[in-house]
């Protein structure tokens, strides 16, 4: 597994000291593929860092009086530490950076910092993930250009820079000086969400995509033109393009990955957004997505389903609207999710409470209660109806430090079954969570 320690040590006959070793590997089923040297000593302490995949492990004995060699070479199989398991983001010491809580429970912390040498500079701002979706080109020592395509790419924002790692390896594969066809002027990341066409970047009040097709080259396109628009902090996925709110004119607005226009609806023009989230469905899209919004200037709130899986037209799709009573405290939370089974909000606060909002019934329920000396900052629901997982993610600042709490559910109840309590904990104020797992292709 990736980051466990690899330790051979052969018996050699005769005088040690007259030859030369040497520990590579490559892909076993890759024709012509390059070489890692992982050592030249005769014991191998190798700290695994090659990808998760098949490789031939080769160990090369060289006579240096006669400059004759002997080889031995055996399989060896690689699997990721970060393949299951839960990104904990975090800022700490002015910096962004993540704990990966593995598939043991084991907290490995600062793994940016501790795969790639340094964390990113300034405060967490957002994070996707995608396992299929990132092409590019990378210069080999030789001069060489190598393609990669569908790749998995993990794109992490701060306020100070955007960082992309290979989602299996984590090393860092670009960021916001390398990252674009033409570096903004601007540096100011605001937003990141993937889809089957790619991934978008709000960065500076301005949106620019990176398609996911193969000869891509791993950078994100020129700006799509801005009218003015005040782009909300939600920005959500289909299956091919991308939706946000414009604050500016109270219009929800979507981007198609054939268009380089965004177009507008007036529906709830005269309301403001306070929440919008697609709900969790399969690996790599939602069918719906859902909208909470209170009336400018009337005494009256919505909970609105939108059907968000094409957006290819200047046509929303708002299925349904929901009254919501104004007294009802959903309205005034500071921390919301989505329910995956349900027609549901998980919320909080900001408080040590956890609640939801049914809005077939008008129920509200608190749910989970956590000691006084925290207070929730991140909900999620991980649901997944084809592969599993129904998993209620809490993510609370104890004191400045960040708790994990993760529920099972049981079938397709609300209500998160609590005796199945897990418990992680680490340094650093908690942002958010992404759930890793090897059937879910884009995380929301």
């Amino acid at each position: 597994m990736t980051w466990e320690q690899l330790v051979i040590d052969p018996r050699i006959e005769g005088d040690e000291s007259r030859y030369d070793y040497l520990w590579y590997a490559f892909p076993a089923m890759i024709a012509r593929a390059p070489i890692d040297t992982l050592s030249h000593e005769r014991r191998l302490d190798y700290t695994v860092q090659l990808g998760a995949d098949l490789y031939t492990l080769v160990f090369q004995v060289t006579d240096r009086q006669y400059g004759t060699s002997v080889y031995q070479s055996t399989s060896l199989s690689v699997s990721s530490l970060f393949g299951v398991g839960y990104y904990v983001h975090k800022t700490e010491n002015g910096v962004t950076d993540a704990d990966f809580i593995d598939r043991y429970g084991q907290v490995n912390e600062n793994v940016f910092a501790q795969v790639n040498g340094e964390s990113l500079p300034g405060q967490f701002v957002g994070a996707s993930y995608f396992s299929i979706g990132y092409s590019y080109q990378q210069e080999e020592e030789d001069g060489e250009i190598i393609q990669y395509a569908g790749e998995p790419a993990y794109v992490v924002l701060s306020d100070q820079d955007v960082r992309i790692f290979h989602g299996v390896t984590l090393t860092e594969l670009a960021n916001f000086e390398t990252l674009f066809m033409e570096t903004p002027a601007v540096k100011k990341p605001e937003n990141i969400a993937a889809s089957t066409i790619g991934f978008i970047l709000i960065n500076d009040n301005t949106a620019c995509q990176m398609s996911t097709g193969n000869y891509n080259i791993g950078k994100f396109g020129y700006p799509y033109p801005n009218r003015d628009y005040l782009y909300s902090k939600y920005l959500i996925n289909g299956l091919q393009g991308f939706i946000t709110f414009d604050e500016a004119t109270g219009r929800f607005m979507g981007y198609n990955s054939g268009t380089k226009e965004a177009f507008t609806d007036a529906t709830y023009s005269e309301y403001d957004l306070i929440y919008l989230a697609a709900q969790p469905l399969q690996q790599y899209f939602s069918y719906y997505s859902f909208a909470l919004l209170r009336h400018k200037t009337e005494q009256k709130a919505y909970f609105v389903k939108i059907y968000s899986l094409y957006i290819g037209s200047s046509l929303f799709s708002f299925l349904s609207e929901v009254p919501v009573p104004l007294d009802m405290e959903v309205l005034n939370a500071g921390v919301w999710a989505v329910g995956g089974a349900n027609e549901v909000l998980y919320y909080s606060t900001g408080d040590n409470r956890v609640s939801y909002y049914n809005s077939g019934n008008q129920n509200i329920r608190q749910i989970v209660t956590l000691p006084d000396n925290e207070k929730v900052v991140y909900l999620k629901n991980v649901y997944d109806a084809y592969f599993g997982p129904n998993l209620l993610l809490v993510l609370s600042d104890a004191g400045g430090n960040w708790k994990l709490r993760v529920y099972d559910f049981e079938g397709t109840t609300s209500d998160p079954d609590l005796t199945t309590e897990r418990v992680y904990s680490g340094s650093g104020l908690p942002c958010s969570v992404i759930y890793r797992d090897a059937n879910t292709e884009i995380t929301y």
